[in-house]
This record gives structure tokens, sequence and C-alpha cells, in this order.
């Protein structure tokens, strides 16, 4: 392949990894990242890297002002043959991180593009941040975001459906397969095979 897409693992979202792909050769770019605009940052956003990007898609800085509203996603795309080159030259200068070492220090050397992501994002670093992005889940208009424009697609583990018993008492809760219910869930997710007895009660939980 001429050219390599890295991600990391915090970010969640829909991003169509061709439309990038595009956007990068359009702008004839040695870089793209992937951001996202944030009107109310949040505490998880005090970690992230933020872009400013000009009127004509060039990333013009790269900072941590958890303040401002330019997401990075920590998603870029460029060609391999530099990816290996830019790599080769941290190793051999003591570099660790591949985009605080080579990116974000060459920003101005660089001809870096700044594509902008507009649909569901969440950031998960925290307990807090992973609670309260899975709760935000109960709410249709969020899950639906997430999971109906594209389908995402995890390992396959065949069990029975869940099985809710006489006593059973649940509402707004996500409940996976191999689940069998007697007791009383409200506004939670329970994995795979929980099993909710009778008199028990399950409130806001994961």
């Amino acid at each position: 392949a001429k050219y390599i897409v890295h991600s990391g693992s915090q970010h969640i979202s829909t991003v169509d990894l061709n439309e990038v792909y595009e956007y990068h050769l359009e702008q004839g770019a040695d870089v793209t990242l992937v951001y996202t605009r944030v009107d109310k940052p949040r505490d998880e956003h005090r970690s992230c890297t933020h872009l400013d990007v000009n009127e004509d898609g060039i990333v013009t800085d790269i900072h941590y002002e958890h303040k401002h509203d330019g997401v990075y996603m920590e998603l870029f795309v460029m060609e391999k043959s530099l990816f290996l080159e830019m790599a080769d030259h941290c190793i051999a200068h003591g570099g660790s991180n591949f985009f605080r070492d080579a990116i974000m220090r060459n920003r101005h050397k660089l001809n870096i593009a700044g594509y902008e992501y507009r649909g569901y994002h969440a950031v998960i670093n925290s307990l807090e941040s992973y609670y309260r992005t899975s709760m935000n889940l109960l709410n249709p208009t969020a899950y639906n975001s997430l999971f109906r424009k594209q389908s995402v697609h995890t390992k396959i583990k065949y069990e029975v459906p869940a099985k809710y018993l006489n006593s059973a008492d649940v509402s707004n809760a996500l409940v996976a397969n191999g689940c069998q219910i007697d007791g009383e869930v409200k506004n939670s997710i329970l994995f795979r095979g929980v099993q909710v007895k009778r008199g028990a009660s399950i409130h806001n939980s994961i």
C-alpha cells in the first residue's frame, strides 16, 4: 500500500476513511489530521491535542489549549514512505512518540491538512468518560448516530437470547445475549450472561 492510516484508541467515531483519503489527495498534503469541533469541552478533552485550521483546510498550529474547540482525534493519513522516513529519523534521535516528535515538532515544515469530522464523537480516557459515554447510548439519538449509519463489527459470540422471567421489570436498558432477568433493571447496560435474580434491583449501572 502507498498510504497508511494511523489511529488511536480513545476516540469513538464513525469516520469514513475513504472520504479522509480522498480529501488528503485533493489537498496534496504531506499528512492529513482528522479533527472535530467540540462546543462544550469536558474534562476528558483536557488531555487531547487541539488544532488550529484555516479556511483552506491547512493546520496552522498544534497545541494543548484545552478550551479550544478543535479536537484532534488521533487519526491521520500519510504516505507510507514518508511515514517510514520520519519514523527512522525519530528513532535515530531518541524520539518515542511519532505524533509529537515527527509531526508536531515539524508542523512548520510539513504541509499538514485538517479534515473536519462532523459525526458522532466521544472520548474515553477515564472511568468517568467511559461511564458517561456508555450511558449516553441509552439515548436513541446517540445510539443511532453511532450504530445506524455504518455497521460496527465485533467478534461474534453465539448465545441464547436474553430471557425475561415473570418478575422481570426492565426499562431503558441495553441487554446482551445470554442474560436472564427476573428482577428490576432501569437505565442500565448489561453485558453477556448477566443474571438478575428476583428481588434484585439494578439502576444507572454498567
